[in-house]
């Protein structure tokens, strides 16, 4: 599950934020999470082509691009925002993702050239 803090932002797999302890506002469940995180993966590690995404040279994705193409492809995503992506990248314990400005890249594992 992915919640957000007012103050200390998203958080995952706990109830409560782990520096205040609030409840935090629901964002996604554990399942979506996992699903569109194996998607988030799959586009910026290996084939954003699948979903007619552009990534430009240094493999960067716009999470609204993305958002859209994932609510195309399964109509049960209508309610995916940008943000819901920026989410899971922000709540991954691993680092495995960076955000700035819309945008979401891989910072390690591609099978693609970048």
């Amino acid at each position: 599950m992915i919640r957000e803090c007012n103050v200390h932002g998203y958080f995952s797999d706990d109830n409560l934020c782990p520096v205040c302890n609030s409840e935090g506002k629901f964002i996604m469940r554990t399942g979506e999470r996992e699903t569109l995180g194996r998607r988030l993966a799959r586009v910026c590690r290996h084939d954003p082509d699948r979903y007619g995404l552009e990534m430009d040279i240094n493999g960067w994705v716009n999470t609204r691009e993305l958002a859209e193409a994932s609510g195309n492809q399964r109509r049960h995503y209508h309610w995916l925002r940008g943000w819901h992506f920026e989410a899971i990248a922000n709540a991954d314990e691993k680092g495995r993702y960076q955000i700035e400005n819309g945008m979401i890249r891989a910072t390690y594992g591609h099978s693609i050239e970048l």
